[in-house]
Formats: structure tokens, sequence, C-alpha cells
């Protein structure tokens, strides 16, 4: 059943350039007074919060973001509670 049908490998391998322009910055800005520094590893949420001044640091980013996870358990289970 062989029908000596062969493929050739791609030899072409992609590696992605950063950006120079745009994207995130890891030196604060002008007027930013020294801000947060913004890790590309971190998650997206977490360099958001950072980027606009809720949270200073990646800890209290994740903070942040548990007391949000928190308060949604709590309404849901409140509206759910209210329904039944």
């Amino acid at each position: 059943m062989a029908s000596g049908v062969e493929f050739e490998e791609d030899k072409f391998t992609y590696t992605p350039k950063r950006p120079v322009l745009g994207g995130f910055s890891t030196s604060p800005s002008f007027g930013s007074g020294g801000g947060p520094t913004v890790n590309h590893n971190d998650p997206k949420m977490v360099q958001w919060l950072m980027r606009k001044g809720f949270a200073t640091s990646p800890a209290s980013a994740q903070a942040i973001l548990v007391v949000v996870i928190i308060i949604n358990i709590a309404i849901t289970y409140f509206v759910i509670s209210y329904i039944l």
C-alpha cells in the first residue's frame, strides 16, 4: 500500500524579533516618576495592572487579582442563592 510519496522537510526556522518601537517598556517613561518596570514573563493581567498603576510589583498585582476572584465568587453565590 505504499504509494512512494515523500515529503521534504523545510529548513526554514522562525525566530521572532522583539519590536524596537511600541509594546512594553522596561524603563520608566518621562514623567512617570520611576514607575514599576514590567517584566515580559509576567501574565498579561499582571502587566496590565502594573502599567495602569494599580500595582507596584507582581506580588501586589497577584493579590489584587485574588481579591477580584473572591469578590466575583461572592457575587455569584448571592445571585444564585437569590434565584434559587
